[in-house]
């Protein structure tokens, strides 16, 4: 991928952290807290703050290149969503690698219906799998 030209064509500048940041989650397989993402980039970049983080991921996330979540522990997580769908996470307890799950719309209906019968309003949604990938399950 040509994050530059990217870039160019978001009318958004090349900055070494968004270049930096976009590089890592475009080729990950797994999401990161902002405390994981300052950590790799900071060996990039050691200026890094986390205010630049959080407006770097603002507008990643305004242009749909990237996805907010929350993890099993309730911290936000980010992931590259760029050309994805909605999707849900198996999620290894030991590496964090993220593995995406297809979930039946009919699935999430019903839960919906079921939520609504008891008058509670749905805002959004998480489902997460938790357990081992094939790596970490062979330890």
């Amino acid at each position: 991928m040509d994050i530059s030209a990217l870039l160019a064509t978001a009318k958004c500048r090349s900055t070494p952290v968004r270049v930096e940041l976009i590089r890592l989650l475009s080729s990950a397989h797994r999401r990161y807290t902002v405390t994981e993402l300052i950590g790799v980039l900071r060996a990039h970049k050691s200026t890094l703050h986390k205010t630049t983080l959080y407006r770097e991921l603002s507008l990643l996330s305004t242009l749909g290149w990237v996805e907010a979540g929350v993890n099993h522990d309730g911290e936000q997580v980010w992931e590259w969503s760029m050309g994805g769908e909605h999707h849900h996470h198996a999620v290894c307890t030991n590496c964090h690698t993220a593995l995406s799950v297809s979930v039946s719309e009919g699935f999430v209906a019903e839960v919906e219906k079921s939520l609504k019968k008891q008058g509670f309003v749905l805002r959004q949604h998480v489902l997460e799998f938790l357990g081992m990938c094939k790596k970490c399950a062979k330890i």
